[in-house]
């Protein structure tokens, strides 16, 4: 007896409720601190500041700096890396993949409306009025989440690559911004959170989530493998 290969699941292993679920207490979860955080600073963001911040000038805050752009703009690269290999081995039918991970990227971004619902004041030493959520941790996030999904398409060889690039990119442009006092750490952790919540419902709603294969497809496979 033997399964055929093809059948054996692409992605990860869930299905589109559990997606839309997970979507949704990520967003609701950034919703529900923002409220009740209102303009009050968490005491982990109060010692981070003041143990932590880069202040402009020294060595470190020119590399968080550097790190904060380059990652911004690797995350970005690797996107349009992956989309160009999808639109070059599948030139007929990529089309409307493209599209549809084009409406992803564009509505995980407007995670970014966040700031203006909560205006809620970051560090004392931030260029920007308001910080929750990040919008650098916002961007990164989804040009991260739908270049994996991207990345997912074209086999296990894109796969692993691509996810450790676009979490390496979120995780040290999330930090970079910490440690130059333009976030706090809840900041970032929001952005990475609700981007990702906003992501899901929409791959989800889009039907772009790896789903399992359906179980009657694998039974009639075993059925054939045995006849």
């Amino acid at each position: 007896m033997s399964i055929s290969p093809d059948l054996v699941p692409a992605g990860p292993p869930a299905d589109r409720r559990v997606v839309l679920l997970g979507g949704a207490a990520g967003l609701a979860t950034v919703s529900l601190v923002g409220v009740l955080l209102g303009d009050d600073v968490p005491p982990l963001d109060a010692w981070l500041l003041a143990h932590l911040y880069a202040a402009p000038g020294v060595p470190v805050a020119a590399v968080a700096t550097v790190v904060s752009g380059v990652g911004t703009l690797a995350a970005l690269a690797l996107l349009l890396v992956v989309a160009g290999r999808l639109l070059w081995r599948d030139r007929r039918r990529a089309a409307g993949p493209l599209a549809r991970h084009l409406l992803l990227l564009l509505g995980s971004a407007s995670a970014l409306l966040l700031q203006v619902v909560f205006q809620r004041p970051g560090p004392p030493v931030a260029a920007a009025d308001w910080t929750y959520p990040s919008g650098h941790a916002v961007v990164v996030t989804a040009a991260a989440l739908t270049a994996v999904l991207l990345a997912w398409r074209l086999g296990p060889g894109w796969r692993r690559p691509v996810l450790t690039v676009a979490v390496g990119a979120v995780l040290l442009v999330s930090a970079s911004r910490v440690l130059l006092g333009e976030h706090y750490l809840i900041d970032v952790v929001a952005a990475v959170t609700a981007t990702t919540g906003v992501g899901l419902l929409l791959a989800s709603v889009l039907r772009l989530w790896p789903a399992r294969r359906a179980a009657a497809s694998t039974a009639g496979s075993i059925g054939a493998g045995l006849g």
